[in-house]
C-alpha cells in the first residue's frame, strides 16, 4: 500500500511541474545534433525529429475539414513530401535567422515550413 502511494503520490507530482515553452536556441541545438548525426546525443537528436513531425502532423490534423480548428492553413505540407526536406527547411530557416532564435519554437517552425510549403 505504502508503494502504491508514493507511487502516486510521484505520479501527481510529475505533471504539477510547469510547462515551459521551447524556444529556438533549444530547437536549434536539438537540429545542430541531428544535422551532424551525432550517436553521443541522440537524445537531443531524436528531440529534434520528434518536435517536427508532431508539429506537422498537428497541423495536418487541425486544418483538416473535418475537424475545422484551423480554417486558414499556416503551410501545405505535400503528401508525397520527405520528413528530410522539413527537417533540412527548418534548420536551414534556423541557421539564417540567428537573431529571431529568442522565440518560440513552434512560431519559427511554422515560419520555415510556410516558406518552404507555402500555400498556393
Amino acid at each position: 500500500m505504502k508503494t502504491m502511494s508514493a507511487a502516486l503520490l510521484v505520479a501527481v507530482a510529475m505533471f504539477a511541474l510547469p510547462a515551459q515553452a521551447v524556444d529556438g536556441n533549444e530547437l536549434y541545438k536539438w537540429g545542430r545534433e541531428w544535422k551532424r548525426g551525432d550517436a553521443e546525443d541522440s537524445r537531443n537528436a531524436g528531440s529534434y525529429v520528434g518536435y517536427i513531425q508532431g508539429f506537422i502532423d498537428l497541423h495536418t490534423d487541425l486544418s483538416d475539414p473535418e475537424i475545422g480548428i484551423i480554417k486558414t492553413k499556416l503551410f501545405c505540407y505535400p503528401a508525397n513530401a520527405q520528413l528530410g526536406q522539413a527537417l533540412d527547411a527548418v534548420m536551414w530557416y534556423l541557421e539564417a535567422h540567428p537573431e529571431k532564435l529568442r522565440f518560440t519554437a513552434s512560431s519559427l517552425v511554422s515560419t520555415a515550413l510556410w516558406q518552404t510549403f507555402p500555400c498556393d
